[in-house]
């Protein structure tokens, strides 16, 4: 199991890949890039750290830090470039599947020029664009936070609307999924027959978590499966959870500062991370679920690696596993763990 995160120790930026079995860290690049890794290729923004975008007067000057897209092939142990299109100035909302992968690119540094383009993993030469749903009425042009799975991507645009799409077909594979009476955002999928995002009612500002049958796109069908005022954004999903937050408490700038929240399919349960003596007191942003028994997530400006082994020991009755069973010498909570 490996992960892709960037890193700026110190105002020198990094590119790294990190093993989570293994504990292994491997520099990738020398410069910080927006990435993103499939588990096989990690795909990396760059900009060519032999320039100088700073000083006009000296040697190597370049006015606009382009961007390009290279890949490292963990397979392979190569690298490649995987965009001979015109030069942009910035690459984000990467996503990659193990056959597609889809990138918002802003092509100038004043924001104009905004594409979201996709193409077949290898087949470099042929990105398409996509147009469903990625401009908003602000003007901005992002399919945001993607998730995939095969062809299949989900994302949501400036206007808080989710779009599923099917990139075999192109922009005539894509539909809304949102409803209109709800910003729908953080989309998730494992399938071609739903779609799960996070849904803020415009009315009441109460956040809820939706499961969306989408097997007829004519007829979605809506489920609400957590529902509560403290409830937040889904951060990830597989075959097992939907990992999402929950709002303990404010920050002092205001931000919410959450917990994890283990939803599991099998049952229809959630399981939060909310023991008083940690997890109530740190900030865990961007969480994700690298696989087997870890989460990542960020806390301020450390990266984590929890072991949820190890917590499971600690806290049995808030242990979302059932393929895990903690070492009951080691318990040390009473009562129940499960919030909805």
């Amino acid at each position: 199991m490996w992960s892709t995160y960037s890193l700026s120790p110190y105002g020198s930026g990094q590119t790294f890949l990190f093993n989570v079995e293994e504990k292994r860290l491997t520099a990738i690049a020398i410069f910080y890039s927006n990435a993103y890794f499939n588990g096989r290729y990690a795909f990396m923004t760059l900009r060519d750290a032999a320039k100088n975008y700073e000083e006009p007067d000296k040697n190597y000057y370049e006015p606009v830090p382009w961007s390009k897209l290279v890949y490292y092939d963990t397979v392979e142990h190569k690298y490649g470039y995987a965009w001979y299109g015109p030069d942009f100035y910035h690459g984000g909302s990467i996503h990659a599947s193990e056959t597609y992968i889809i990138m918002s690119i802003q092509q100038l540094p004043d924001v104009s020029g905004g594409r979201v383009v996709y193409t077949k993993i290898g087949d470099w030469q042929n990105w398409k664009e996509l147009n469903f749903m990625t401009a908003s009425s602000q003007g901005h042009i992002d399919a945001g936070f993607p998730s995939m799975m095969g062809s299949y991507v989900v994302f949501y645009n400036w206007d808080a609307e989710v779009a599923f799409c099917d990139l075999e077909k192109g922009d005539p594979g894509c539909f809304k999924v949102s409803r209109d009476d709800e910003n729908g955002r953080m989309p998730k999928i494992l399938d071609s027959k739903a779609v799960y995002y996070s849904a803020e009612d415009k009315t009441t500002k109460i956040f809820s978590l939706v499961k969306a049958d989408i097997t007829d796109p004519q007829a979605i069908k809506y489920t609400t499966i957590v529902s509560h005022d403290k409830v937040l954004d889904i951060d990830d999903i597989d075959q097992d959870f939907l990992l999402y937050g929950k709002e303990i408490d404010k920050r002092s700038n205001g931000d919410p500062l959450m917990i994890n929240c283990f939803y599991r399919f099998s049952d229809d349960k959630s399981f939060c991370m909310d023991d008083a003596d940690h997890d109530a007191k740190i900030p865990t942003d961007y969480s994700y679920l690298p696989g087997g028994h870890y989460i990542v997530y960020q806390s301020w400006y450390d990266l984590v690696l929890r072991d949820m082994e190890c917590y499971c020991d600690q806290f049995p009755l808030r242990c979302p596993y059932t393929d895990y069973t903690p070492k009951k010498a080691k318990s040390l909570l009473q009562g129940s763990n499960e919030r909805r």
